[in-house]
């Protein structure tokens, strides 16, 4: 039978890198300042609004998907090492059972 491994470390190192996007994400303003003589025409001014609006809906929406990813990821790991621990007790405790047998 093959053994599972999980690299749980990794697991929580993932929670740590995807909060730290989510908090790059939410301290970006994406204000920018820019007028007709930068873009040439009112519709494109208006179409850079529209832009940095929607953007900053879905920056907001993105950041809080990595952050529950990430929680998520965490939560695998928990459960992992949960499992190994009581799997490793029951074998434990079955050793010590068989042992008393004669």
């Amino acid at each position: 039978m093959d053994d599972l491994q999980v690299a749980t470390a990794e697991l929580r190192a993932l929670d740590t890198r995807l909060t730290t996007l989510s908090d790059r994400l939410r301290s970006t303003d994406g204000a920018a300042s820019y007028g007709k003589d930068d873009l040439a025409h009112d519709d494109v001014i208006d179409a850079m609004d529209t832009f940095r609006k929607n953007w900053d809906d879905n920056r907001d929406h993105l950041a809080d998907k990595l952050l529950k990813l990430g929680e998520l990821a965490t939560q695998t790991a928990d459960g992992f090492e949960e499992a190994d621990e009581k799997l490793a007790a029951q074998l434990v405790k079955a050793i010590e059972e068989a042992k008393k047998k004669p």
